[in-house]
């Protein structure tokens, strides 16, 4: 499948989203305040997969630093040892 723009699928997401609550509404004849609700505790969790997703992947990114400095000093060394040996 060919990668899609963001905006794109941002926006049939959100329309996808608005048209099961919609119909969950519907569904179980739920007021707004309890939709509301839900809604805010999905959303919690959400927000809380998030700063996970968020942590992994700074913790990630160091790693990759950290290991390509490793290997720049490696790569230094290395040069410095063989212009000694000249």
């Amino acid at each position: 499948m060919a990668r899609q723009d963001l905006t794109l699928i941002y926006a049939r997401t959100k329309s996808d989203a608005e048209i099961a609550i919609a119909q969950i509404r519907q569904k179980y004849n739920l007021p707004a305040y309890l939709m509301t609700g839900i809604i805010e505790g999905i959303l919690s969790r959400l927000k809380d997969e998030a700063i996970i997703e968020l942590s992994a992947s700074a913790d990630r990114y160091a790693e990759a630093v950290k290991q390509e400095a490793e290997e720049e000093k490696g790569e230094t060394d290395v040069t410095f040892t063989n212009k000694s040996d000249s």
